[in-house]
Formats: C-alpha cells, sequence, structure tokens
C-alpha cells in the first residue's frame, strides 16, 4: 500500500508573516511524504525514513502543538480584554484623582468666598448704620 502525507508545517504562519519575510504571499510550507508499506520517507538532509508508528506519533505532536497554538491564542485574547479594562480602570482612577485633587481648591474657595460675603454683608451694615446716624443728627 502507497500513500501521501502532506503536512502544513507552518501552522498557518507562512500566510500571516511571508509578506514581511519574503516580500509576497504564500498560504503555506506543505512537505510530502510517501508512505510504503508501513513506512513513511521523506527528504531531509537526503532522503530519510521513519516508521508508521513515528509517523502516528508526529501526527500526535502536531494535534497537540496545534492545540497548544489556539489555547495561546486564547490567552493572548483574554490578556488583551484584561488590559483594555485595566486601562479603564487607570483612567477612571485619573479622573477620579484629579476630581481629589481640585477638592481642597473647591473648599477653600467656597471658604473664601462665604468670608467674602460676611465681609460685603458687615461692609452692608455699617455703612447704613453709619447712614442712619448722620441723617438722624
Amino acid at each position: 500500500m502507497v500513500s501521501l502525507h502532506v503536512y502544513a508545517l507552518s501552522g498557518g504562519l507562512a500566510r500571516q508573516q511571508s509578506m514581511s519575510f519574503l516580500g509576497k504571499a504564500i498560504e503555506g510550507i506543505w512537505p510530502t511524504n510517501v508512505v510504503v508499506y508501513g513506512a513513511e520517507y521523506f527528504f531531509g538532509a537526503g532522503i530519510q525514513q521513519i516508521t508508521a508508528e513515528a509517523s502516528q506519533t508526529l501526527e500526535s505532536l502536531k494535534s497537540i502543538r496545534e492545540e497548544a497554538y489556539a489555547f495561546a491564542c486564547a490567552m493572548l485574547i483574554q490578556i488583551q480584554k484584561a488590559m483594555m479594562e485595566l486601562n479603564q480602570i487607570l483612567r477612571a482612577n485619573e479622573i477620579n484623582f484629579v476630581i481629589l485633587a481640585a477638592l481642597p481648591t473647591f473648599f477653600l474657595s467656597l471658604e473664601v468666598l462665604m468670608l467674602l460675603h460676611a465681609s460685603v454683608k458687615q461692609e452692608k451694615k455699617r455703612s447704613s448704620s453709619l447712614q442712619a446716624t448722620d441723617g438722624a443728627t
């Protein structure tokens, strides 16, 4: 029995990175291996041979690698979401800090306005009482 095995070595990275490295887009890197009577043959520094069991082990490792890649991508998405949430929290804290930093100034201004109002009120009373005493004499 003879069969042909085609592998995707790059796991999708060739499509993503080829333009920046090669200047042109390629879909993937697909080496082909020929299986003849349970032995798999491929080219790598000359013609190489592995057993069918080793080939199945390689397929299992490829599956594990794909799962690990999917897990890493999912984790990256979660990290990006967490960073966006942290950024929102920090922005909210900046706003709260500005408000808290402005409060003493606000209350000081309010106190100064109250003193100024009391002073103006007292001055009006004093001037009206002076006018009343001047008018009586």
